[in-house]
């Protein structure tokens, strides 16, 4: 699962793990991670520049890591933000965090060429890809809606003829019954779990997902999406992928349909991240499709983020605003041209909060909450100059981490977007909030060779802390959504324990076990580095947000989906 250093491994003559580089102009995944946690040690300063799993940023063909107004990516203790062209993608509970490196701050300072890509979301905070890291792929006719045939299962050729399916090529790491052998009484099983089984190009790839959709869970690999029965794992639908996914949101609609957006081309010197395409999660199926025009002579659709929000898709990019599009029949519901403010990075949730920009001559950005039907402005929180949003914790309740690129803040808003507290924690990767509090995780800290960490509960009106939670087994903790007035929470495997899910009670914090996972498979579970996890039906489902190219047998050994369950 590692890379050898300074490069790929040898060629192989039409080997699953053949070393096969992208053609110009398309995007190159971060180098991969090494086995283990990937959980860098403490450093010195509030939050810590990691060293992190994954190096220095990759030059690739997409440039530098871009500055933005929203300030320089924040370690915080789960890791880096995503790139320009990795979405958070936390499936219907919000995004989950990376471990690793963070790239170096960039300068302070405002206006629309300095967007930061990637406003990241509520239980957010997803991705270990740099900036100039790998991009997913999707694709399929060039003409203006209607649906396609769904592919299937054996049907991933892409047009580089590169990309072949490896059905037939057996999983390099254990099944299901093999992890589950050792169970003890008391632990949940291991469900179902799935291979890579496509070669992967030189530096890997990123995946999106998971998202479910009634009785599917859906992800991305390298150019191909699958819909898999969530129960037993079967594969209902896969669609092949010839071009890249450039931008997809965390969340699907209420009834299981999603719009991504793909590059135009996978050879232009320059991405052009414009095609949207919907797609019908229970079924596989390809809706409507078009290609969004150019709006203004900065508009850098190279930069793009995507939104859902009710029955509204976003599309914001650099230095041409917002988009706003019915996802049922793809009409346009809003758009206009820039001016000197705009709409910079859009977030999936149950508002339409974003981050307003601009430029250095006015000075002053702003938090707005949007009408999803129309993209007019309910509400706006005017910031301190050189002040940008970052993160959004919370929807409902407004609570969000603002920075000016040395310093960050947590701030919780009222309905009408006033101010209603300065929260005194930490800033981390992710939170979740319920009416009256929010729920931090802590940074990660090494006690006795284990890695762990606690959840910390605050007082939206005041601020100030009201309780800490300790993991029942001492393991690292994330938030991942309410639920029935609880927080839900991942305690995370370590080499010698399985993880879980966790509920803590609101007034106390006293953890409640929802699911253990056992430890004979910890290991397995450990080696899904980063995971981005939902937690549905009783089942816990474990997605990696990044694939590693390697040997044949190191590709055919990563695992694209892990889900546990009694």
């Amino acid at each position: 699962m590692t890379q050898p250093p300074g490069g790929q491994p040898p060629p192989q003559e039409g080997g699953f793990g053949a070393p096969y580089e992208p053609p110009p102009g398309s995007a190159q995944p971060p180098p991969p991670p090494p086995p283990g946690y990937g959980y860098p040690p403490q450093a010195p300063g509030p939050y810590g520049t990691q060293p992190g799993p994954y190096g220095p940023p990759q030059p690739g063909p997409y440039g530098p890591p871009q500055p933005g107004p929203y300030g320089p990516p924040q370690p915080g203790p789960y890791g880096p933000q995503p790139g320009p062209y990795a979405q958070p993608q936390p499936g219907p509970y919000g995004a989950q965090p990376g471990y690793g490196a963070t790239p170096p701050p960039a300068a302070p300072g405002g206006g629309r060429s300095k967007r930061r890509t990637g406003l990241v979301v509520g239980a957010v905070l997803a991705v270990l890809l740099l900036a100039g890291g790998g991009v997913l792929f999707l694709g399929g006719d060039d003409g203006a809606g209607g649906k396609k045939p769904v592919a299937g299962p054996s049907d991933t050729t892409s047009e580089d003829g590169k990309h072949e399916d490896k059905d037939k090529a057996e999983p390099a790491g254990p099944s299901a019954a093999e992890l589950n052998a050792g169970r003890k009484p008391g632990e949940a099983r291991v469900l179902w779990l799935k291979y890579n089984d496509v070669d992967l190009p030189g530096l890997g790839a990123a995946v999106n997902g998971p998202w479910t959709a009634g009785d599917i869970v859906a992800r991305t690999t390298y150019r191909t999406v699958s819909g898999y029965a969530l129960a037993d794992g079967t594969e209902k639908w896969k669609l092949p992928l010839p071009t890249d996914v450039c931008a997809a949101p965390s969340l699907p609609t209420d009834d299981g349909k999603i719009v991504i957006a793909t590059l135009v081309s996978n050879t232009a010197s320059i991405p052009d991240c414009s095609v949207l395409q919907m797609i019908d999660l229970k079924t596989g199926e390809q809706g409507w499709k078009k290609t969004v025009p150019l709006n203004g002579r900065l508009d850098m659709r190279s930069e793009v983020s995507l939104a859902v929000n009710g029955g509204t898709v976003t599309y914001a990019r650099a230095g041409g605003g917002a988009d706003g599009y019915r996802i049922s029949d793809g009409e346009k519901l809003f758009g206009e041209a820039p001016g000197e403010c705009e709409v910079g990075d859009v977030a999936s949730g149950a508002r339409l909060i974003a981050g307003v920009t601009c430029s250095d001559a006015v000075g002053k950005n702003r938090i707005e909450e949007l009408d999803p039907t129309t993209g007019k402005p309910k509400w706006a929180y005017q910031l301190e100059p050189g002040w940008y949003l970052q993160t959004v914790y919370s929807f409902d309740p407004p609570v969000v981490v603002v920075t000016n690129a040395e310093e960050q803040r947590i701030i919780a808003l009222r309905d009408d977007g006033t101010l209603r507290s300065r929260i005194d924690g930490p800033v981390a990767a992710e939170a979740v909030a319920d009416a009256r509090t929010l729920y931090l995780p802590t940074g990660l800290v090494y006690v006795d060779s284990r890695v762990t960490n606690t959840i910390q509960a605050y007082d939206l009106d005041t601020g100030k802390r009201t309780w800490e939670a300790e993991s029942p087994t001492g393991q690292a903790m994330k938030p991942l959504r309410m639920e029935g007035g609880k927080v839900l929470a991942y305690v995370l495997a370590s080499k010698e324990q399985g993880g879980g899910i966790v509920a803590l009670e609101p007034g106390s914090g006293s953890p409640q076990t929802l699911l253990r996972h056992p430890a004979s498979a910890a290991d397995a579970e450990d080696d899904v580095l980063s995971a981005r996890v939902v937690y549905v039906d009783g089942r816990s489902v474990l997605v990696p947000p990044l694939l590693a190219s390697g040997t044949d047998e190191e590709e055919r050994a990563l695992k694209t989906v892990m889900v546990f369950g009694q």
